[in-house]
């Protein structure tokens, strides 16, 4: 069955396992929310909760360790495990997973890996390798690259993560066209093997330089982010008009497009721009987080999302996906600091909050909000 051409839209839980270079020391968000210790947890938890798609995977920078050093085996029991439970993975290859602990990708003269010109190649053969392994498992597609626009912005602009470069803009642009390159390059693999290609966060509003990269991306799905608190009270529906329109203008084709990601931090009030919600960004004893499994702001946002399907449904426009984060996320300070202790954003359907006594991070469900998005899904799919 092609899911990406049956009119069907489907819930896909989201599972993030970004591995960056952060001074020296690589941080595995992963095991920030401690999904790369409790994954089968996870996995569960995802099928308890009604899912059937997992957008998941180890970045490959955990995988691929040396020139001749090929770690499979938690991947290869993840795919096992998930297909024991019924439930399909569309892998994520690379985000924000350019660094390694030996330095064995740096370039010739010592450059990142982001401006090595072999990368293109280099991702290829991984790509090769990758679908070789588990090509029977890739049913719904793979993501070769994620956001090949945040990788430049953040590490020679921001200089958040290595090379820690900031207010570098002629790097940001030169790595931003190299990431395209490698994006396709793997892409081609995938195709030639059959599988589908899907473009992962490729698009931003506020961001133009990556809307023009990601019009040169080669895609079967086109995954866009779309928050309603950082879209200034702008609609799904116009966004998608304007994004399938310049599609069809520079390109001839009509996308299927894929919402990755949905679900904002319940900190987050859907319809104030997050600028105006300063004191949010770093929580303080004056801004704590919210109570895990308090459902105010992510409600809102998600009935903004039940009144603009059927907009988008009646233009016609093809989406495949709607995703949720299955663990929350533990950004705090650009995971530049250890997460114990720390409270997660809650944009999760599973809340983490911190034990004193387990000294750890305790999971907490939000069956409500895993069962709202699933319902919200089947209205557009039963609606004429």
């Amino acid at each position: 069955m092609d899911i990406y051409n049956d009119g069907q839209l489907r819930g896909i839980g989201i599972l993030e396992r970004p591995c960056p270079m952060v001074h020296g020391v690589l941080v595995d968000h992963g095991h920030r929310n401690r999904s790369t210790e409790r994954w089968r947890e996870v996995f569960s938890l995802a099928k308890e909760m009604g899912f059937r798609y997992i957008r998941g995977g180890i970045p490959w920078n955990r995988i691929w360790l040396d020139r001749d050093t090929f770690d499979w085996s938690q991947l290869d029991e993840e795919f096992a495990y998930a297909e024991e439970l019924g439930l399909t993975i569309i892998p994520m290859l690379a985000h924000m997973s350019y660094d390694w602990e030996s330095g064995w990708m740096r370039g010739p003269d010592g450059e990142h890996a982001l401006e090595n010109k072999a990368l293109p190649e280099l991702f290829s053969k991984y790509t090769r390798l990758y679908i070789e392994r588990y090509r029977e498992h890739l049913t719904a597609g793979i993501i070769p690259i994620v956001e090949v626009g945040g990788e430049a912005l953040n590490r020679f602009v921001r200089g958040i993560w290595e090379p820690h470069r900031e207010g570098d803009h002629a790097a940001e642009e030169r790595v931003l066209y190299h990431l395209v390159d490698t994006f396709n390059a793997g892409a081609a693999v995938a195709r030639s093997f059959g599988v589908p290609v899907i473009a992962c966060e490729a698009i931003c509003l506020n961001a133009p330089k990556f809307t023009v990269a990601a019009l040169q991306l080669q895609f079967d799905v086109l995954g866009v982010n779309f928050y309603g608190f950082a879209n200034k009270g702008r609609s799904l529906t116009e966004a998608l008009v304007q994004w399938r329109h310049m599609f069809q203008l520079t390109r001839g084709i009509d996308p299927v497009f894929a919402m990755f990601e949905w679900g904002s931090p319940e900190y987050m009030p859907p319809d104030a721009w997050w600028m105006e919600e300063e004191g949010y960004k770093n929580p303080s004893p004056d801004h704590p987080y919210p109570a895990p499994c308090r459902d105010i702001n992510r409600k809102k946002e998600d009935d903004l999302l039940a009144s603009w399907l059927p907009e988008v449904k009646q233009h016609g426009i093809k989406l495949s996906f709607v995703c949720r984060f299955l663990v929350s996320n533990c950004w705090h300070y650009w995971l530049t600091r250890p997460s114990e202790g720390m409270e997660c954003d809650r944009n999760g359907i599973v809340d983490l909050t911190w034990s004193e006594e387990a000294q750890d991070y305790e999971y907490r469900p939000c069956y409500e909000i895993a069962a709202r998005l699933h319902s919200i899904v089947t209205k557009y799919n039963q609606a004429d």
